[in-house]
């Protein structure tokens, strides 16, 4: 950074993280102004352990639809829907709705 009253490069004394982004204290080795900058990051923060807490919950995901992928459809027959009186007529061929003839 520059300095903006003499043009010569300042040194960084400070830095503090802020909810909304970065401040720094700076100072000017030549003529020894100081002043702060505010930097601000378009992209959300996250500390390490939100990071770690999101991979932990990626990994239970991935573990249970792995597992669930290995399971057989025909394994679980309380998931497969009951049919209905019409189904099972429809199926033998004693029934019939306006869709299927047409009307």
């Amino acid at each position: 950074m520059i300095c903006t009253r003499c043009g010569t490069h300042t040194q960084v004394i400070d830095t503090r993280a802020t909810m909304y982004g970065t401040r720094r204290r700076r100072r000017c080795p030549a003529c020894g102004f100081r002043f702060t900058t505010y930097e601000r990051s378009d992209a959300p923060a996250i500390t390490e352990r939100e990071l770690r807490d999101l991979r932990a919950a990626l990994e239970c995901v991935m573990a249970r639809l792995d597992a669930r992928s290995r399971r057989s459809f025909e394994a679980e027959p309380h998931r497969v829907a009951p049919l209905t009186v019409e189904d099972e007529a429809r199926i033998e061929g004693g029934f019939s709705t306006t869709t299927d003839t047409g009307e």
